[in-house]
Order: C-alpha cells, then structure tokens, then sequence
C-alpha cells in the first residue's frame, strides 16, 4: 500500500493561511486517491471512506483515519488465518513524498527574492 505525496504541486503564495490551505487540499486529495486505489480491501464502499473519513476542514485527522483504517485492517488480517488475502504480507503503509522540500524552501529563507505570487502549480 503507497501513499504518495508530491508537494511541488501545490500552490505557493506569500499569503501564509492559502499556503495552509492548498497543502491541506494536496493531503486530501492524495488520501481520496489512496481509498481509490485501496478501498476494496479496507470494507466499505469508495464514497462511504471518503465520506466518512475525510474532514475537508482537517487534513492532519484525515490522515490519522486512513493510517487508523489500514491498521485495523492489517490486524483483522493478521488475526483472521486467511494466509491467501491479498493483504496477508503487507506490513503497512509505504509513503513516498516527492519534493517534499520545495513547498517549505520557499517559505524558510528569509533571503528569498522570488515574487511568490508569479509561482504556483496545479492541486
């Protein structure tokens, strides 16, 4: 199971609660696709994860449901004897965070001349 994260694709600005704002969304639409890709085996239809589980107003406890969901999962697998289950050998979540420092550099030096407004990427 991989989480992947990319935060060069999020939009950067001097305004610091719409930076906020679209690293949050770039959470929440990664945890959607990770619950597309894996909902079949976390119980539980796509919308009714995504529905209950994603608080667009809160990413970080977003994140702690998903990382919560696929413990409890793997543990049921564990503890359920099934040694065929396409989960049977998954340990946890794999993240991958691409760039994960471009979104911050921008942010961390006070020398920075760049006009941040003309900067800015896709969700």
């Amino acid at each position: 199971m991989i989480l992947e994260f990319n935060f060069a694709a999020v939009n950067r600005t001097r305004d610091l609660n719409k930076a906020a704002q679209g690293l949050a969304n770039n959470i929440i639409w990664r945890l959607k696709r990770f619950y597309g890709d894996y909902y079949p085996y976390l119980g539980g239809s796509l919308d009714q994860l995504i529905s209950k589980k994603i608080n667009q107003g809160d990413a970080i406890h977003s994140l702690r449901n998903l990382v919560g969901i696929v413990d409890h999962t793997l543990w049921e697998v564990k503890n359920g004897g099934d040694t065929k289950h396409p989960l049977t050998n998954v340990k946890g979540i794999y993240l991958l965070a691409d760039e994960y420092d471009s979104f911050s550099n921008e942010y961390m030096d006070p020398h920075n001349s760049k006009d941040l407004s003309k900067i800015s990427g896709p969700l």
